[in-house]
C-alpha cells in the first residue's frame, strides 16, 4: 500500500471519529487500530501549530488527553487541518465540504 493510500484510510478514521464527536458521542479510537495496518503512527502534539490563531477544534486520543493538552489533530475552522503522522506535522486543507444532517457534514482534507 502507498503512503498516500494509508493517509487516506487514516483520514478517513479521523473523519468516522470527527463526525462521532460533533454528534456529541464519546467516541475513542484505540491507537493500535490507527496503525495496525497502515504503518503509519498518529502521534500527540502539545503545542497548537502556529498557523492556527483563535479559536480551533482540538481531538485526543481520550478524555485524559484531551485535559492533559494532548492532541492528535487540530483544525482552525477556516479550512486548515493539522495531524502529526509518525513524527511529522503534516497540514491538509479542506477541498471539499459536504452537508448531510444539520449535524453532520463529509469532508475532503488534501
Amino acid at each position: 500500500m502507498s503512503l498516500l493510500s494509508n493517509i487516506g484510510i487514516v483520514s478517513s478514521i479521523i473523519l468516522s471519529a470527527y463526525l462521532s464527536s460533533c454528534a456529541g458521542s464519546n467516541t475513542t479510537i484505540p491507537e493500535s487500530e490507527l496503525s495496525r495496518n497502515t504503518g503509519i503512527i498518529i502521534d500527540t502534539f502539545s503545542d497548537h501549530p502556529p498557523e492556527i490563531k483563535g479559536c480551533s477544534c482540538l481531538f485526543s486520543n481520550n478524555k485524559n488527553d484531551f485535559e492533559s493538552e494532548k492532541y492528535i489533530y487540530a483544525d482552525d475552522y477556516q479550512g486548515h487541518a493539522f495531524i502529526s503522522i509518525n513524527g511529522e506535522m503534516k497540514r491538509f486543507t479542506l477541498s471539499n465540504s459536504h452537508k448531510v444532517s444539520d449535524k453532520h457534514f463529509i469532508r475532503t482534507w488534501t
